[in-house]
């Protein structure tokens, strides 16, 4: 299984983590979640951030 598709499928688990957490309640939690999906972006990408 390529690298690259095995991340993209762990965000795509994130994303729907943070769409539960949406529907439970907003949280800075998923202001966090979604800046971690964001970096595993691009990270996959090759984009690198400082």
């Amino acid at each position: 299984m390529e690298p690259k598709i095995y991340l993209l499928f762990l965000v795509s688990i994130l994303v729907f983590l943070v769409d539960v957490l949406n529907l439970i309640t907003i949280a800075p939690i998923t202001i966090i979640f979604m800046t971690i999906i964001l970096i595993l972006f691009k990270f996959v990408m090759g984009t690198t951030v400082l």
